[in-house]
Order: C-alpha cells, then sequence, then structure tokens
C-alpha cells in the first residue's frame, strides 16, 4: 500500500469518513484558487477539536506529509486553500467555529479559527455589542 494511502487511512479513522473529502475531482474543486498553479492537495479533512488536529498533524509528521491549514478555505488574499506543496494535506478548520469571548472593555474577540466574518458580526449585533470588524 502506498505510504500516502496509509496516511489518509489513519486520517480517516481520526475525523471519520463523512470528514475527509479523497474523491480527485472534488479536491480539484476545493482547490480552487485565483492564482493559477497545479492543484497540489491529496485530500481536504475537517477536524472537530484540538484533539483531532494533534492526531492528524502526528500521522503527518511521522509520515513526513506537508500540512496546508485554513479557516474555511476562502480567504483569497490571506492563504486560499490550494497548497504550494505537492500532495499536502489540506486541515480546514471550519468546524471549529466558536466565538468564546468578545470583551467590550479591551475591545477584542477571541474565537476559534473557523469562526467568519458575518458570524462574528451577527453575534456582535445579536448581543448589541458596540464594535465592528475591520
Amino acid at each position: 500500500m502506498n505510504q500516502l494511502l496509509i496516511v489518509l487511512n489513519f486520517i480517516e479513522k481520526i475525523v471519520g469518513p463523512e470528514n475527509i473529502i479523497l474523491e480527485k475531482e472534488k479536491v480539484i474543486d476545493l482547490s480552487k484558487d485565483i492564482i493559477p498553479k497545479t492543484q497540489n492537495a491529496c485530500a481536504f479533512v475537517y477536524p472537530s477539536d484540538i484533539t483531532q488536529i494533534q492526531e492528524i498533524l502526528k500521522v503527518a509528521n511521522t509520515y513526513k506529509v506537508p500540512v496546508w491549514p485554513v479557516g474555511q478555505g476562502k480567504n483569497w488574499g490571506y492563504g486560499g486553500a490550494s497548497p504550494f506543496q505537492e500532495n499536502s494535506l489540506v486541515i480546514v478548520l471550519s468546524r471549529l467555529n466558536k466565538i468564546i469571548e468578545v470583551n467590550l472593555e479591551l475591545a477584542f474577540a477571541l474565537i476559534e479559527p473557523g469562526v467568519t466574518f458575518r458570524q462574528l458580526h451577527q453575534y456582535l449585533v445579536d448581543n448589541n455589542i458596540p464594535l465592528w470588524i475591520d
């Protein structure tokens, strides 16, 4: 069995088959970016918590598989979902989407990496917090 397939098999057991995308056509579609380049992702994986991320990274490090972490994978200005290294595992952190704290006095928000601008904005509106996202 190919080493990459072994890695993907381990990772599928960590996150469950519903939280990993391996089909070539879907991987290519998710990797689309504004910068034309070759598609380098081998899979997209969607962990639900820090423990899963740690387990994924242990497997990736053991087998020397490059990882490419993204929040939602749609931020083309600061790094999209198309990795630059061949056979990279894209770790999409969209399921880690909790707003942990919004501090009005110090004007900061502590959020998980999958929180969207829209989600944080709606939280501020719903809770009558007179802060804005810039």
